[in-house]
């Protein structure tokens, strides 16, 4: 079977897509194909032809790269180009375009660039040099916005400048005289002071100045012991009365309160005093007493001054008993066998009265003192709502008056309810249920010994009945508490609390069903079980105070049908919150050591300086109202250790004392002075400046400042080899707790002309330009002067010669 051509297959891809190119398709000799020796086919099992015959599109080429373009910056990294054109070819007839970028860059001139200076703002004006007749500020700018750097330029231009400041006159400060004479001292013995004064006038101060330091100085003076004056001591209680009716009493004193020493005088006035007794009268004659005697001391005549005059004693009933008390308040033991009396009416006469006395007198001073007259003196209670217990009052000159409450104790109130007709008192205190009253201080202190029947016997430490001013302490003036009479009394007790705590009172039960109620200063107590009340009375006869205040002291009340008990309560004294152990005053000013203390009754304070007691005189040292202590004007030596003692009386036999050291320090304000500095400064050499300290107390702490910043705290600041970089405003401040003092000074370093080094022998073209200086560095402002061949050509710092001639050589 012969072979035959299957039919033709599709055409196949163009071998170009333009510009002709071949396509193919082709048969197989299958159909069918040859068999049992068949021929195979004939012809070409395969045809082309022609395709896509159109004309190709031309893709655009690159053209080769171009030279790389100048850098955008010289320096500090800038950026160059080159670039390529699609021509090679150009595209066409729809071609693609190049592909890519037409232009590349790259960095360049990567060095870092030159920073050239820049000024910064101007500064504020530094201090004036001078405070007054016309001086100079500055102010400075830094080549610093920005520095320059890298080969950079240094800012053209000053960095500093000046203008005028404090054109006002200056003031001239005055200057001290010469110290005049020391003036009188102010104590004749016993170390006063004395002054010297100068003034302010060699020269007066001119346009507001002034002199530093003090015009006056003091020393001491006179610092040889004081003659000491003899002084009585109290007197001795009255004696018991000679008769039952008429008779006479005697008292007596002695010279030792103090004793006379370092040449003082014997006490004046009489040894004893007499007085007639148990008379109807209220009032008691009182009469110097004096023994005179002749050739034997131990014999003499009794004689008492009145009237004017010494007068002998004679009476039909002088007996052995008043001999022997006259006797003995002379100075003698006792009296011996005495002589005849002679009849006479009335007390005193100019009969003898002739007696001997055993043992030789020591000293019998004469006294022509008047006779005193001591009078009963009315009192009553006043100011409370209790009719046995208040302020204290007298009557004198037609009205009542108080008793100041310095050393008022329980031994006077004791005599003030035995006057009033009071079993005995309770207590020398109310507590704080009394009315202040506007009412006149009319006794400044009284002190009895508890076993006077009246006011009118108790010694007087005042001296006198009416007491200018006020009163130091309670205000309220004295007071008491008494016992009334045909009371039973279960049990009397003092008791002494601390402010702040919580105590219990009890009253004692003889009969469970009898109802007891308190009594505060007067005030009942409601029974309360509300625990808002701070005092408060319980059912079973109770009393709860909590938080124990300062008005809780006084007496207190538990009243029984059949009985009353008593108790005193007193708040024990404590110092008050301004009681500083360490407390400072400022010199040449008026200034308080503070003390205070409070408790009930008000305790009184006294003071002591290094172990002595101060004199308060009021001169410099005052006691203020509140005990502290008032210094005016204080001295530096016013320093030292104080002691404040804070004294309370509670009761007939307990007085308490706290005492608290204060130790006070004296600050006085500091002052210096400035030296070292002379009036020309060059640079390079070596300036030391000295802060002396004037006066200062603690020691000021020195700081040197330069235009207001510290430049170190020590007494000398120093310059080594100066600059004209440390000229300015230098001050010296002193600071310590009195205050701050500040010396100026202006330091201006001065420069000497230095030359150019670059000045030396020069070849210069012709026609050119030639300029130079002369110095380079010179304050104040250097005077040039250009000369040529000894001729002068200019005044200028800076020679400039254009287009050189052969005339400018020389």
């Amino acid at each position: 079977v012969n072979g035959g051509w299957s039919s033709w297959g599709s055409w196949g891809r163009c071998s170009h897509t333009c510009g002709g190119g071949s396509q193919y398709r082709e048969r197989s000799c299958t159909n069918p194909p040859p068999s049992g020796g068949g021929r195979r086919c004939y012809g070409s099992s395969s045809r082309s032809q022609s395709c896509n015959t159109n004309h190709c599109p031309v893709d655009g080429g690159w053209s080769s790269w171009g030279s790389w373009g100048s850098c955008s910056l010289t320096c500090g990294g800038g950026s160059q180009s080159r670039k390529r054109s699609c021509t090679n070819p150009p595209p066409g007839r729809g071609g693609w375009r190049c592909r890519g970028s037409s232009s590349r860059s790259q960095s360049c001139n990567i060095n870092h660039c030159p920073v050239h200076g820049g000024w910064s703002s101007w500064g504020s004006w530094g201090r004036c040099s001078l405070t007054c007749g016309g001086g100079s500020e500055y102010q400075e700018r830094s080549c610093t916005n920005p520095p320059p750097g890298r080969g950079g330029w240094w800012c053209c231009g000053s960095s500093s400048r000046s203008q005028s400041c404090n054109t006002n006159r200056c003031p001239v400060d005055g200057g001290w005289s010469s110290w005049g004479s020391w003036g009188s001292c102010s104590l004749t013995c016993g170390g006063g002071s004395q002054s010297q004064k100068r003034s302010c006038t060699n020269p007066p101060p001119r346009w507001g100045g002034g002199c530093h330091g003090h015009s006056s100085m003091s020393q001491s003076c006179n610092t040889n012991h004081c003659p000491v004056n003899g002084g009585w001591s109290e007197w001795s209680p009255w004696s018991i009365c000679t008769k039952t009716v008429s008779g006479i009493q005697i008292r007596f004193r002695e010279c030792s309160n103090p004793e006379p020493a370092y040449g003082g005088e014997h006490c004046n006035g009489s040894r004893a005093l007499v007085r007639e007794c148990n008379k109807m009268s209220s009032c008691h004659e009182v009469f110097p007493l004096r023994f005179k005697t002749e050739s034997n001391p131990s014999v003499g005549t009794m004689e008492i001054h009145t009237n004017s005059s010494w007068k002998k004693l004679c009476t039909s009933t002088w007996n052995k008993v008043e001999v022997d008390l006259t006797c003995i308040a002379m100075g003698y033991s006792n009296s011996s066998d005495y002589g005849r009396w002679y009849e006479d009416s009335g007390i005193v006469s100019e009969a003898s009265t002739n007696f001997n006395c055993t043992t030789t007198l020591t000293k019998c001073e004469e006294s022509f003192s008047n006779k005193l007259q001591f009078c009963k003196v009315p009192v009553r209670l006043n100011g409370a709502n209790v009719k046995y217990g208040g302020r204290v009052e007298v009557f004198y000159k037609g009205k009542w008056g108080k008793i100041c409450t310095n050393g008022w104790d329980f031994n006077d109130a004791q005599v003030i309810c035995r006057q009033l007709g009071f079993e005995e008192a309770l207590a020398e205190f109310i507590g704080s249920n009394v009315e202040d009253g506007n009412i006149t201080s009319v006794m400044a202190d009284v002190s009895c010994n508890g076993e006077e029947v009246e006011l009118a016997s108790c010694a007087r430490t005042d001296g006198k009945l009416n007491v200018p001013g006020q009163c130091r302490g309670d205000s309220k003036g004295s007071q008491a508490l008494c016992q009334p009479k045909n009371e039973e009394v279960l049990g009397k007790e003092n008791l002494y609390f601390d402010i702040g705590s919580n105590e219990i009172l009890h009253c004692s039960i003889r009969n469970k069903t009898s109802f007891a109620r308190w009594v505060i200063n007067g005030q009942k107590v409601q029974r309360m079980n509300s625990s808002s009340k701070r005092v408060k009375a319980t059912e079973d006869g109770k009393l709860v105070i909590e938080n124990v205040q300062l008005s809780d002291g006084g007496t207190y009340e538990c009243l029984r049908l059949e009985y009353v008990q008593y108790y005193t309560v007193y708040i024990n004294a404590r110092f008050t919150e301004n009681t500083r152990d360490q407390q400072s005053l400022t010199a040449y000013t008026s200034g308080t050591i503070n003390c205070g203390a409070e408790g009930t009754p008000r305790p009184q304070i006294t003071w002591r300086k290094q172990g002595e007691k101060l004199v308060l005189n009021g001169r410099r040292f005052t006691q203020i109202p509140s005990g502290s202590l008032q210094i005016d004007p204080v001295h530096p030596e016013d320093s030292g250790t104080y002691r404040c003692t804070v004294t309370q009386n509670k009761g007939s036999k307990r007085v308490t004392s706290r005492h608290k050291s204060i130790n006070v320090s004296v600050i006085v304000r500091p002052e210096v002075r400035i030296s070292g500095a002379s009036n020309l400064i060059r640079e390079g050499d070596t300036v030391t400046l000295t802060c002396k300290i004037i006066q200062g107390q603690p020691q000021p702490q020195i700081t040197w400042l330069k235009n207001n910043l510290s430049e170190g705290h020590n007494m000398s600041l120093s310059f080594h080899k100066i600059t004209q970089k440390d000229t300015g405003l230098y001050t010296c401040e002193a600071k310590n707790p009195g205050g701050i003092f500040a010396e100026n000074i202006y330091i201006s370093v001065k420069v000497p002309p230095h030359l150019n080094p670059e000045l030396k022998n020069l070849s210069v073209q012709l026609n050119s330009t030639f300029e130079t200086d002369c110095f380079k560095r010179g304050d104040p402002p250097v005077y040039v002067n250009w000369t040529k061949d000894g001729k002068a050509l200019d005044n200028k710092n800076t020679l400039v010669i254009k287009r050189m001639t052969l005339d400018h050589g020389g």
